[in-house]
């Protein structure tokens, strides 16, 4: 489980002395920051886009600042900024850190699009909890329809990029749409395949995730998985678990499921 900003290891990556202008030595938790690999180059970085406004608009950071980059894959440097100009600043990569408390397994997780902003409390959550990868589906009893597309995956990106960053991971979850459940079925290809269905009372999810291996978790939407549905999943190894006697909301369950299958290791 993610720890927080007080515990040991990268989470408490720290920058000595106080904020500029101040007279202590406090110190203070080192900004976090995931660039694009392509941002890191002959030993520096640039800033720019979401980046750079977190670091220079909002954290009021300026040349001669250090923090922590990251490249999303699970490597990690201290850097200095050295050129803050308009729309980008410059750093230069100082030490690198390595990754500390990284997930105990691979989980990709399987969800439908779900209504206001239930998706992203599920990305956030689930990021939180060491989540490998997002796979955002369309099921029969979908409330909400893909209708595109490239918009919400740039806002799920960010929803997964701000808590990865808060929680203290070194790995950017990835986040793909499809436009129909076959289509990520085919290219399943993790050993562990589970999918959690309220009429299922013969396996339960606790019992089923045991092992550690890599697995690939399914909920369904707000109106439950057809009968048919759960047939075609069968079909393609996923055997349908059981998360208890109650009936969990779409935004719970996903994130019961993955709770089990990481934080028990």
């Amino acid at each position: 489980m993610a720890r927080g900003a007080g515990g040991k290891g990268v989470n408490s990556a720290r920058a000595s002395g106080a904020s500029r202008g101040g007279g202590g030595s406090t110190e203070r938790p080192l900004a976090r920051m995931f660039l694009h690999p392509e941002a890191f180059r002959d030993g520096g970085a640039v800033l720019d886009g979401q980046a750079f406004h977190h670091a220079v608009r909002v954290l009021r950071m300026a040349a001669g600042d250090t923090l922590l980059l990251l490249d999303g894959s699970g490597r990690g440097w201290t850097a200095r900024l050295e050129r803050v100009m308009r729309s980008e600043a410059t750093a230069t990569l100082l030490h690198e850190v390595p990754e500390d408390a990284s997930p105990g397994r691979e989980v990709h997780l399987a969800i439908p699009l779900l209504k206001g902003d239930r998706t992203e409390l599920v990305l956030q959550k689930c990021t939180e909890l060491g989540v490998s990868e997002f796979h955002i589906y369309p099921a029969e009893r979908s409330v909400v329809r893909m209708d595109g597309g490239g918009g919400k995956r740039e806002r799920f990106v960010a929803v997964c990029r701000s808590a990865a960053e808060q929680c203290g991971a070194f790995r950017m979850p990835e986040v793909r749409l499809w436009d129909s459940a076959r289509a990520f079925l085919e290219q399943v290809r993790t050993p562990g395949r589970l999918i959690a269905w309220e009429e299922e009372s013969a396996l339960s999810a606790r019992d089923a995730l045991g092992g550690g291996e890599p697995c690939t978790l399914a909920t369904g939407p707000e109106g439950g998985l057809t009968r048919e549905e759960v047939d075609v999943w069968a079909g393609y190894g996923f055997r349908p678990v059981s998360l208890g006697r109650r009936i969990l909301r779409a935004e719970t369950a996903p994130i019961a499921l993955c709770a089990l299958a990481l934080c028990a290791l």
